[in-house]
């Protein structure tokens, strides 16, 4: 018979907390994040560690000129970063398909 567990903020050790960043979802000392994006059946396994982000050279935070939008005494600039998450080793991370 599966065991049931419930888990309120009580848990948290305190905070602010993206989600449930806690002892409460660990997995062999992993932390455990649910995504109700992410597809149904797979489960995702990320190592920030080896995880960065590149951006193109002259294409972090690139400004655009001002735009004086109407009804407004205010001037909109359009920010912009351009790049790509880029992995050092592929190994350490990994994905389980037809969970059922």
């Amino acid at each position: 018979m599966p065991q049931l567990a419930r888990y309120d903020k009580a848990d948290r050790k305190g905070g602010a907390d993206p989600a449930f960043m806690n002892e409460a979802f660990f997995f062999k000392g992993v932390p455990y994040f649910y995504d109700e994006d992410a597809p149904s059946g797979n489960a995702y396994f990320l190592n920030k560690e080896f995880l960065k982000f590149n951006y193109l050279a002259g294409g972090w935070m690139k400004m655009y000129p001002a735009v004086d939008p109407a009804n407004q005494l205010s001037n909109v600039h359009k920010v912009a970063t351009f790049g790509n998450i880029t992995c050092s080793a592929r190994r350490h991370l990994g994905v389980v398909s037809a969970i059922t």
